[in-house]
């Protein structure tokens, strides 16, 4: 599972980048060689797992906003201060998980943090940056030892706070510190108050799902390649592309002239790749996977799933905590509820970033649960 800092190297044809596929390659042998260093290192151990309340970290980032129609929109990243705000689409996250191995002479080996949150910390900064996950997991090695795992959780729609707490003018990289910290004294006290894993065996089911992209009309591709052409001479557009283009007031709530350009340039790319792959209905195999290590239950997504989600998920679950991580075993682009498709916003724009049927996450999300549950009734 990814930890998703916005600052590395490119691996997916985003925006305007290419992936390097040199150091595509070096990643997969990186990670071979230290999977088949781990595998060659294990050795017994005890678990426990502890869960606490981490709030005032992870902030629902999709406000909405009253138009003269009637209509609530979503604004991605917009002010709860803004005219016409009139709530917030969703709850912040405040679950935070941990998992510890302890070895057999009593000394920790190390563990899984997993909780929820966009790591963009540092994504106006120009370097390469684990962003938060890095500090979180440092802080903890330096003050418990063993090796430490980050596992973002629903975090589709979920972000950090703007800024350190009276720190506005405070470097990125200071912040993304502060946040790292911060969510590491909570998860050392979630080690605090953890409970031993009632052992039941290591089981893990897996589903891949073929789900349908979106319809792509004629008239967006077109829309998109007047306004890339209108851009390229320099001339002002009229209207709001948005609206033009989904019949939403907003993507991020400030309407950037950049995003405008590159969901024209990713509708134009969506439609060229289903031109050569001969097909007007697209379907992507979404894998699911389910473990059960003795009493937790965990699941996984290859996408950014949006927390209200998860949070069924969890309340559905046969077990008595729940890890949920996305970005795991591939990317399909944010899955948002069905609902909110109504409110708009960047997350539900069509585009690259957002391509499934609206349907897209009840369905990851039943199947997550009849995988919990076959796993949790099932002999080891």
């Amino acid at each position: 599972g990814w930890t998703h800092t916005h600052n590395a190297p490119t691996v997916w044809p985003w925006l305007t980048q290419d992936p390097d596929f040199e150091y595509l390659d070096f990643v997969g042998e990186k990670v071979e060689a230290i999977a088949a260093a781990a595998a060659k290192s294990l050795r017994p151990c005890r678990l426990k797992v502890g869960h606490v309340d981490a709030p005032e970290i992870s902030f629902n980032r999709r406000p909405l906003y009253s138009q003269p129609d009637g209509r609530l929109q979503a604004g991605t990243h917009g002010p709860i201060d803004g005219p016409g705000f009139a709530r917030m689409e969703g709850p912040d996250e405040t679950d935070l998980f941990v998992l510890h191995a302890i070895g057999a002479d009593g000394a920790t080996i190390g563990g899984i943090v997993n909780f929820a949150m966009h790591p963009t910390c540092t994504y106006s900064v120009s370097l390469f940056s684990a962003d938060y996950p890095g500090s979180l997991r440092e802080t903890i090695e330096q003050r418990h030892g063993g090796t430490w795992i980050y596992m973002n959780g629903a975090a589709g729609n979920l972000s950090p706070g703007p800024f350190i707490p009276g720190r506005p003018d405070a470097p990125r990289t200071e912040f993304a510190e502060y946040v790292g910290r911060n969510l590491a004294e909570h998860a050392l006290r979630a080690l605090g108050q953890t409970v031993a894993v009632v052992d039941s065996g290591l089981a893990v089911l897996s589903e891949i799902v073929p789900i349908p992209q979106r319809k792509l009309s004629s008239a967006m591709v077109e829309t998109s390649r007047q306004y890339l052409d209108t851009m390229a001479r320099k001339e002002q557009w009229t209207g709001v592309l948005p609206s033009q283009l989904y019949g939403y007031a907003y993507h991020f709530h400030h309407k950037s002239p950049l995003v405008d350009d590159w969901l024209a340039r990713d509708i134009i790319g969506m439609w060229e790749w289903r031109r050569r792959v001969g097909a007007r209905d697209m379907a992507e195999d979404v894998p699911i996977q389910a473990f059960r290590l003795g009493d937790i239950g965990l699941a996984t997504f290859p996408c950014e799933l949006f927390n209200e989600l998860a949070h069924e998920l969890r309340a559905d679950s046969p077990f008595k905590h729940t890890f949920i991580v996305q970005m795991a075993n591939g990317w399909h682009g944010y899955i948002p509820p069905a609902t909110a498709f109504e409110h708009g916003g960047y997350e539900c724009c069509f585009a690259l970033q957002s391509r499934l049927i609206p349907d897209a996450g009840r369905k990851m999300i039943s199947i997550a649960k009849r995988l919990l549950g076959s796993l949790a009734t099932a002999n080891t």
